[in-house]
């Protein structure tokens, strides 16, 4: 119910944009002035709707099944500030800060890495291209959260 609420609030906000800008347009192309009002409620109602233009265009791009060949595909240190996650192409894996299990065996999963004795599985995902692991994702209806990226310098190459 909420979802459809917001739907028909976010509709009847854009029709009344749509009305101004068109308002603007017509006065403009008749050549009449504008009055300070005009100009500063068309500002302030569009404003938002600029705002969210520009954040869905500045956001990170996420791929949440991208496509993986093979489990050496994913080794190499995944970090943001001080935690990290070092999965070796032997198949041994390294964390700190993310886990109470700091050491052990990881397995790539479908889009996800099965670490022993971690009772999550993080998920595999690409941000703007690169691979990436969410370690606390559990479900698609939630956010992503925490995101560690993969350093450049750890790319291992395919045996």
């Amino acid at each position: 119910m909420f979802l459809f609420l917001y739907s028909l609030l976010m509709l009847v906000y854009l029709v009344v944009c749509g009305a101004v800008v068109g308002y603007v347009a017509y006065c403009l192309f008749r050549h009449q002035r504008l009055s300070r009002q005009t100009v500063i409620g068309a500002s302030i109602l569009l404003l938002p709707l600029c705002l969210m233009i520009v954040s869905e265009l500045a956001a990170d791009d996420i791929e949440l099944n991208p496509p993986i060949e093979s489990s050496h595909q994913l080794a190499g240190t995944y970090s943001l500030g001080s935690q990290s996650l070092t999965l070796q192409p032997d198949g041994t894996f390294t964390s700190t800060g993310l886990f109470s299990t700091t050491s052990g065996t990881w397995t790539l999963g479908s889009f996800t890495v099965n670490l022993s004795g971690v009772a999550l599985s993080p998920r595999v995902v690409t941000c703007n291209g690169d691979l990436c692991i969410a370690p606390y994702y559990e479900d698609v209806d939630e956010p992503i959260g925490v995101l560690l990226k993969r350093s450049p310098a750890t790319v291992s190459k395919k045996p």
